[in-house]
């Protein structure tokens, strides 16, 4: 092989592994909004629906239940994305119900998006930016919203932000060494009114962008590596 096609294939080599953000890869995904409604013995849920391991996903899950003077509803809400490297999204609960003192009134909803990746020789740097909130505790209503970036070999939490109650904005990042770790943003809402003659309602949202760039060292190693692997196949 001349020198010229070496440095031509290699050239090749490292634009489609950069391309596809080599050095990062995608161990598992699950993506889902989850939601439940009650007012008396009407009842609509649970109902769960599961997004793709890949792509972009759009979903809006809704559960509704009245009778006689209770009742209940709530929303699970995503539009989240999962490119290689690149993962995030707006994830949205919400929850209310009502209650005349006589019976039953309830509602769960909850958003969910985890990436379980794995960083490749040579590491790399991590961003994450958005914001957490969550609004509705007041008269017993479960309103939380949480993001983490966690090493999974020892389930350590390298960053992470919880809220209830409260708003919080964040822009992170830092250095990953080679490993497996996983993000993951979720939003839950709670509100029982069984028996009690009120209303209430919670909202939480988590809303974010999180990209994995690997070192440029490691798309060096990928593309001279297949460089050599090559030459095995040739000399053979």
């Amino acid at each position: 092989m001349t020198r010229a096609a070496m440095m031509s294939g290699l050239i090749a080599t490292a634009g489609a592994v950069s391309a596809l953000h080599a050095g990062v890869t995608e161990d598992a995904v699950d993506r889902y909004n989850l939601t439940f409604a009650e007012g008396g013995f009407d009842v609509d849920g649970p109902n769960s629906t599961n997004g793709p391991a890949s792509g972009a996903w759009l979903d809006d899950n809704f559960s509704s239940a009245v009778m006689s003077g209770n009742g209940s509803s709530s929303n699970g809400y995503q539009d989240s994305y999962v490119n290689n490297g690149a993962y995030g999204g707006y994830v949205d609960a919400r929850a209310d119900a009502f209650g005349d003192g006589s019976d039953f009134a309830s509602a769960y909803g909850e958003s969910n998006l985890t990436v379980d990746f794995t960083l490749g020789a040579g590491g790399g740097d991590w961003t994450l930016e958005g914001y957490v909130n969550a609004f509705g505790e007041i008269n017993g209503e479960v309103s939380e919203a949480y993001i983490e970036l966690i090493d999974l070999s020892d389930n350590s939490v390298i960053w992470g932000a919880f809220v209830s109650d409260d708003f919080v904005t964040f822009d992170e990042g830092g250095s990953l060494a080679a490993g497996s770790y996983r993000i993951e943003a979720n939003a839950l809402t709670i509100v029982n009114r069984t028996f009690e003659d009120s209303f209430g309602d919670s909202t939480a949202t988590v809303d974010f962008d999180f990209t994995v760039t690997p070192a440029p060292g490691s798309v060096a190693l990928l593309a001279f590596g297949g460089l050599g692997c090559a030459a095995r196949r040739r000399r053979s």
